[in-house]
């Protein structure tokens, strides 16, 4: 007898919760649950775990995939290749279960543990809050700042209403020459953008309807269509390739909202796509988020602003763009004064600004205007997790257990942000728990596919972990993305010389974005550290590779905790800790102390020296793991000199 066939099309709110092999499975709210804890899934990835798993123990074609989970639509190879790796990731992590791939036909999913019996009680459903944060309504009235900063900190956050979300419309690109290669550019960045919105819940009009709303009556068409935005542009040739012109329109008032310029430069078409493509879907997800921020529309002007200031954030730290995003974000509090988005985004840009350059003479109101606007954020919308991150940014980073907790309040109050999300990774990552803070790290880039510092982190953390192979696919990815950007330039350098590819890394370094070509320290600190690495490198090598990477420190142009790792992979082990005995003195700021790359492999000689642990307890790092237990990874680390719990 023929098995019957199972429904096609795949809507995770409505299907049911599962059993697979070691894991509780709950699509509706992307979670599975195991032994080890709770993890979130990329919408996608869950749709392809619950096209498997409809199917488990028979084979399901690629075809099958692509139709039930992306209605058929045409998509690159490497979309669904990511699915796939994501679940075999999580099968090989004890997920009691295999995905066999069956060459040339398909996958089948095939159960190695088993599963409870139907009369045995499932495990509790994950709820997204912390036991103590109950859904309660709560109204804060602010009498001073910081009455009201505590009050508002140390509230419980009531679960959150989802307005039903706007729609946008992706036109595609409008060719202003008769070449055809201008018109399949145009319908090609178009197919992406849907795709990438599509690839993480954001509902978008259908490229043939899409397709007919050219013309006088593209709002009115628009707006019957459910279409709140609209995005438009021209391809044309130019001096230095193809020539790309977008912009983002609000349907209601036919006010153009974001408008960008891209030229080639000697890219290929398909990487000029995609980095087409980034900038465009990152403007869509700011102006959806505000638009219906707190279940209502704020005007133009101050959506406009946001968009932009976000805009500004996501370049990174170019010089002036830190004050141009401040800008516009006091120009967006001012238009709107109720839209709590504009104040935690003003809270945060202060208080890291503030963070970067403490001694500068505006710090202190730097910090002040954050706690400010803090409060004012999460006094207008308690579920505002980001505003969390100000508050985090606040705190001593030797207080570690204490900012930890401030930003799973944030992950409580918002679940879904990608940022908060980060920065609890780093706190992790701080912490020398380097393997929670990966996964965490993975699902920050998978909450916020199109952050360059997200994905750059994301390829430097696999690095570190030696998992070369899938840092070197995403750091592919990650640079044609984003060429330009130092973060991603930054871990390009990381990933290859961690893992092993030093003659890689040389040609990478050798064109550094224009941020860093300004600054011949960075790059010769660079150069001479992965001359170092060579296996035949000799010690005058190594001695000019010291020089110029401690230069480089001293003149602030080299993170410091990058050149201590540095100065560790080359052996030059009493400069390591000579560096870090200066870097983290004890009338040091203590809003600059992020010891990540203390726990990374590269710095694996430091953790075999008796200098080591001394500097974990200048740190405060000591204290904080024999009071929680939650020892670093480099503790289980064979052959140390010392036992951890008893060395401290």
């Amino acid at each position: 007898m023929s098995n019957p066939p199972e429904p096609a099309s795949i809507d995770l709110a409505h299907e049911a919760d599962f059993r697979l092999g070691n894991l509780d499975v709950h699509p509706s709210v992307r979670e599975i649950v195991s032994a080890k804890g709770n993890e979130l899934l990329e919408p996608r990835v869950m749709q392809v775990l619950v096209a498997l798993a409809r199917r488990r123990g028979r084979i399901v074609s690629r075809d099958d995939l692509i139709r039930d989970c992306w209605e058929g639509r045409i998509v690159g190879e490497d979309a669904l290749n990511r699915c796939i790796g994501r679940i075999r990731r999580i099968a090989e992590a004890g997920g009691g279960f295999a995905l066999e791939t069956v060459p040339r036909v398909g996958y089948r999913l095939l159960e190695t543990a088993a599963v409870p019996p139907a009369d045995q009680p499932a495990p509790a459903k994950y709820h997204p809050f912390h036991p103590y944060v109950l859904p309660t309504a709560v109204i804060v009235a602010i009498v001073l700042v910081g009455l009201g900063f505590a009050f508002v900190f140390l509230r419980p956050v009531p679960a959150p209403t989802a307005p039903n979300a706007p729609t946008v419309a992706v036109l595609p690109f409008d060719a202003l020459g008769s070449q055809d290669d201008l018109r399949v550019f145009g319908d090609a960045v178009a197919e992406q953008i849907i795709g990438v919105l599509s690839d993480n819940q954001v509902q978008s009009i259908s490229r043939a309807a899409s397709a007919g709303l050219r013309g006088a009556n593209r709002d009115a068409a628009a707006t019957s269509l459910g279409a709140a935005f609209i995005v438009d542009g021209t391809v044309t040739h130019g001096d230095a390739g193809l020539h790309v012109t977008v912009h983002l329109d609000h349907v209601a008032t036919h006010a153009t909202l974001w408008t960008a310029t891209f030229d080639q430069k000697g890219a290929d078409a398909t990487m000029l796509q995609t980095q087409v493509a980034a900038p465009i879907v990152d403007a869509i997800r700011s102006a959806l988020r505000a638009h219906y921020a707190d279940g209502r529309p704020i005007e133009d002007a101050p959506l406009a602003n946001y968009i932009n200031g976000m805009a500004n954030v996501r370049e990174g730290p170019a010089k002036g763009r830190a004050q141009k995003a401040r800008d516009l974000f006091q120009a967006v509090i001012a238009q709107a004064p109720d839209f709590s988005l504009g104040h935690s985004s003003l809270a945060i840009s202060s208080a890291l600004t503030a963070n970067d350059r403490p001694d500068a003479d505006d710090a202190a109101s730097l910090r002040d205007v954050a706690r400010t606007e803090a409060v004012l954020a999460l006094t207008l919308d308690p579920h505002n997790g980001e505003a969390y991150i100000a508050i985090y940014a606040l705190r001593p980073t030797r207080d570690w257990a204490g900012r930890e907790e401030i930003l799973r309040r944030g992950l409580a109050a918002q679940p879904d942000d990608g940022s908060v999300t980060n920065f609890l990774a780093n706190v992790l990552d701080d912490e020398g728990r380097v393997r929670e803070a990966l996964t965490l790290i993975e699902r920050a880039a998978m909450l916020d596919p199109l952050s360059p510092v997200k994905h750059a982190g994301l390829a430097r953390a696999l690095a570190s972990a030696g998992r070369c192979t899938e840092a070197l696919t995403e750091l592919d990815r990650t640079r044609k993305t984003w060429p330009s950007q130092v973060s991603v330039w930054g871990a390009t350098g990381h990933v290859f010389t961690d893992c092993g590819h030093l003659a890689e890394a040389r040609a990478a370094l050798a064109t550094p974005p224009a941020t860093i070509t300004d600054e011949p320290l960075v790059a010769a600190a660079w150069r001479t550290y992965v001359d170092a690495l060579e296996p035949a490198a000799t010690p005058d090598t190594k001695a000019r590779a010291v020089t110029a990477i401690v230069t480089a420190v001293q003149a602030h142009v080299l993170y410091e905790n990058y050149g201590i790792e540095m100065l560790a992979h080359v052996g030059a082990i009493d400069q390591a800790f000579a560096l870090a005995d200066e870097v983290y003195r004890d009338n040091r700021h203590p809003a600059q102390i992020y010891p990540s790359e203390l726990f990374y492999q590269p710095s694996a000689a430091l953790w075999r020296d008796a200098r080591f642990m001394p500097l974990m307890q200048r740190l405060g790092l000591a204290a904080y793991w024999r009071q929680t237990g939650h020892w670093p990874d480099f503790c289980a680390t064979p052959g140390l000199p010392y036992d951890c719990r008893k060395a401290l």
